[in-house]
C-alpha cells in the first residue's frame, strides 16, 4: 500500500504543467547573491488592512518581484503560475533537540500573473487556504519514505523520472528568527542573511529570516543562469513597497 501511495504521488507530482524558466536547467560552477530587507512595520500594515499572514505577505513580494523579473526580460506573465518548493519540517515537539533533519516539501503556487500587488495578495491568500486542508507536502514525502525501502538500482531508475527540477521552478523558505538583537564579541548583529541551496534543475533560491523588526531576504542563484539577480531583488522591494502603499 506503501508503494502504491508513493508511485500515485510520483505520478500527480509530474504529471502538471510546470512551465520552464531560464533557470530552471543544469547547474554551473558559478553562484551570485543578492541582499534585501523589508520592514516588519510594513507586514504589519499589508495585514492590518488586507489580511492574511505573515507568509502570504512575503509569498506575494517574492511572486511580486518574479513578475517584475520576467517582464524585465521580455518573458510573458500573463496566464503563468510559476511553482515554489518549500520545505517543511516534519519534527514533532519532542524531537527539537535531536541531531539530523526531518524535512518534507510542499509545492506552493505563486501568483506571478496578477499585474498589481493588491489582486496578487488575493490570489496567494486563496491559494495558501486552500493548502491549508490539504496534504499538499504528503505527496513528496510518501515518496521520499517509500524510495528508503527499495533497492538503490530502482531508486537510480525512479530518480531518473522524478527530480526536483521537474517538480519545481524555484526554492523558497520563510523562517521566523528572534524578535530582538543579538550581540556578538560586544557589538550588536545588524543582519542575519539567510541562504538556501539551490539544485540541477531549480538554480533559483529564495530565502527569508525575520530578525530584529526586518524581513531579512536572500537570493542565492547560478551565475550564468540568472546573471541579473539584482534585477530581481529591486522587483522584491519593488513588489513589498506596493503593497505598503496601497494598505
Amino acid at each position: 500500500q506503501r508503494l502504491r501511495d508513493a508511485a500515485w504521488s510520483a505520478v500527480q507530482l509530474t504529471a502538471r504543467d510546470l512551465p520552464s524558466m531560464p533557470w530552471n536547467a543544469p547547474l554551473g560552477p558559478r553562484r551570485r547573491l543578492a541582499f534585501a530587507r523589508l520592514p516588519m512595520d510594513g507586514v504589519r500594515r499589508i495585514r492590518a488592512a488586507r489580511g492574511g499572514t505573515v507568509n502570504d505577505v512575503v509569498l506575494c513580494a517574492l511572486a511580486g518581484g518574479l513578475h517584475r523579473y520576467l517582464r524585465h526580460g521580455g518573458l510573458p506573465t500573463r496566464g503563468v503560475e510559476l511553482t515554489a518548493l518549500v520545505p517543511v519540517s516534519l519534527r514533532s515537539p519532542h524531537e527539537a533537540r535531536a541531531l539530523g533533519n526531518r524535512i518534507s516539501g510542499m509545492l506552493v503556487p505563486l501568483a506571478v500573473d496578477p499585474g498589481h500587488e493588491a489582486p496578487r495578495l488575493a490570489a496567494t491568500r486563496a491559494i495558501t487556504d486552500r493548502l491549508k486542508t490539504s496534504s499538499a507536502w504528503t505527496g513528496i514525502d510518501a515518496l521520499l519514505g517509500a524510495l528508503e525501502a527499495l533497492p538503490p538500482a530502482l531508486v537510480a531508475a525512479v530518480g531518473q523520472g522524478v527530480s526536483l527540477g521537474s517538480l519545481a521552478n524555484v526554492i523558497a523558505t520563510n523562517v521566523p528568527g528572534p524578535r530582538e538583537p543579538r550581540w556578538l564579541c560586544g557589538r550588536r548583529v545588524e543582519a542575519l542573511q539567510p541562504i538556501v541551496p539551490i539544485v540541477d534543475g531549480i538554480g533559483l533560491g529564495l530565502a527569508v529570516f525575520s530578525y530584529d523588526g526586518w524581513l531579512h531576504v536572500g537570493l542565492n542563484a547560478d551565475a550564468g543562469l540568472v546573471p541579473d539577480l539584482e534585477k530581481l531583488e529591486q522587483g522584491i522591494g519593488e513588489a513589498f513597497t506596493e503593497l505598503v502603499q496601497g494598505a
